[in-house]
């Protein structure tokens, strides 16, 4: 392909000023979204990088073609055909508008090939800096080259392939206008675009299944409990329930006052499914998750499950209004504010008490993606009953409950460290055995079996757990029990006793 004569005239600079400008807009976003930094935006997002060096061929191509046909106009002669840039840009743009058609209707596909791009770029990045880079760690020219070799390697990737086609289409059209006539040639190239055309009708039309968070209208009337006349200036919340300070992503919240009518509009971003194409779409989202609080001057605050309020899975499209009823009168103090706080297990579990006594409970899976871990959540409400706090949870359409989360748990302080254990001898039995442990050989981080409140992590272990005296009665007569295999007194006999290795094998111990 012979290359372009450029002509710097004004116009060609007021081009080049915009085309940077461009480029920095359509770069925004990727330094601007997301909550982790723009190193995890840029990292994540490869096509929307390797779709721009696509993007300039079509503008600049687009701009070479309009700027000389209207240069010819002007003279008063034909235009100059001896330049294929234009041929190039043709079929860069079919190929261009392809690729937004699918990114939009097939998410699903392009999330795939991120995932499996990304798996194979990422060794590659590591290998390079660690290679020969590692002394520019932290200076600008390692910030610059951080985030310069994704960006070229998934320019590579994704512009790479499209930008090939448009110049093997390019050599075809060369060869087959300098054997052909304009008018046939002409037929052609309509031929092309409307098959271009077809298939990207085609992505469009056919119905594409997605999962995916996206902004629902909510509309909320606030009324009287006794009046049922509606309450101006209250102030409609709604809040993701496993919302906390250590993980952004989750950290959302919509909210608004009522009108004079007592209604709240705002927008609230949901999980939802279903299926759409260009023209519609159809799905529901989940409404399960999520709290919502409703307060204004004197009247009792309300904290309600979502689901309870408009229903556990709702149309997406459109969501019924729903009405919420305020009883006059003062808040009662917060009854958990003792317990607040999140508490973390040894594995993937975490515990989040408010004061005011919602809980969500999370459980983090093994398997990743990317960056990002999967979950499962449960939220509701505690309830004491003595020394005692049971869950309430939720219920949650299609899934059953974890066994774990209907159990009694009892709060139990340590020093300065605050516990919150499942409340069974065999649980607190545990806890009992590490404080009578020799100090050197604890684990200061260890929960034992239970929940450890986070801020307490790094206190020092002192004393011993403040439990009942019946709880430590039951671990001292399992302890000395002889039917305790795992007992104090069977592990300083057992050694003494000839015949208790032979017992432990025949019985598969």
């Amino acid at each position: 392909m012979r290359r372009p004569r450029v002509h710097f005239t004004v116009g060609t600079i007021l081009f080049v000023v915009a085309l940077v400008a461009a480029n920095c807009w359509y770069l925004r976003p990727f330094y601007e979204d997301g909550p982790y930094g723009i190193e995890d935006d840029l990292r994540q997002r490869p096509v929307g990088l390797g779709i721009l060096p696509l993007l300039n061929v079509v503008l600049i191509g687009s701009w070479y073609f309009v700027a000389r046909r209207l240069r010819s106009w002007r003279n008063g002669g034909a235009a100059d055909e001896g330049s294929s840039l234009p041929a190039f840009t043709f079929f860069s743009l079919q190929l261009l508008g392809l690729g937004i058609v699918g990114s939009l209707f097939i998410p699903d596909a392009i999330e795939i090939v991120e995932e499996e791009v990304f798996h194979v770029v990422e060794p590659l990045m590591t290998q390079f800096f660690e290679t020969g880079f590692t002394q520019l760690e932290g200076t600008i020219a390692g910030t610059i080259l951080d985030f310069a070799i994704p960006g070229v390697l998934f320019g590579v990737l994704f512009s790479g392939p499209p930008l090939l086609f448009a110049w093997i289409g390019k050599l075809l059209a060369t060869r087959y206008a300098a054997r052909v006539s304009r008018r046939r040639f002409r037929v052609m190239t309509g031929l092309v675009s409307l098959g271009f055309a077809s298939v990207a009708l085609a992505i469009c039309i056919f119905p594409q299944p997605f999962e995916e968070e996206r902004e629902i209208a909510l509309d909320f009337q606030v009324v009287d409990q006794g009046s049922r006349l509606p309450v101006s200036q209250a102030f409609v919340h709604v809040r993701y329930a496993g919302s906390s300070a250590d993980n952004l992503a989750l950290s959302r919240q919509e909210s608004a006052f009522t009108d004079s009518v007592g209604h709240a509009h705002f927008r609230s971003r949901m999980f939802t499914t279903g299926q759409r194409n260009a023209f519609w779409t159809i799905g529901e989202f989940w409404a399960w998750g999520h709290w919502l609080e409703v307060s204004a001057s004197g009247y009792k605050t309300r904290l309600i499950p979502l689901g309870d309020v408009l229903s556990p899975i709702a149309d997406i499209v459109q969501p019924r209004a729903a009405m919420v009823v305020l009883a006059k009168g003062e808040n009662s103090p917060d009854s958990f504010r003792d317990l607040a706080g999140t508490y973390h297990s040894d594995g993937f579990s975490s515990i989040k008490i408010e004061s005011d006594g919602r809980f969500a409970w999370r459980e983090y899976s093994h398997r990743s993606y990317g960056h990002r871990y999967a979950y499962f959540l449960e939220y509701g409400e505690l309830r004491r009953h003595g020394d005692r706090i049971t869950m309430v949870p939720i219920p949650h359409p299609g899934h059953e409950f974890p066994p774990e989360v209907l159990l009694p748990f009892r709060a139990v302080e340590w020093g300065d460290r605050r516990y919150l254990l499942v409340d069974t001898p065999r649980s607190l039995g545990i806890l009992c055995k590490a404080a009578l442990t020799p100090s050197h050989l604890r684990d200061p981080k260890s929960s034992y079996s239970g929940f450890l409140l986070r801020s307490d992590r790094e206190k020092p272990l002192t004393g011993l757990p403040r439990l009942p005296l019946n709880v430590w009665g039951a671990f001292l007569r399992d302890e000395f029990s002889l039917s305790n295999r795992f007992g104090t007194l069977r592990k300083v006999l057992d050694p003494l006793n000839p015949w208790s290795h032979r017992i432990q094998i025949h019985t598969g111990s």
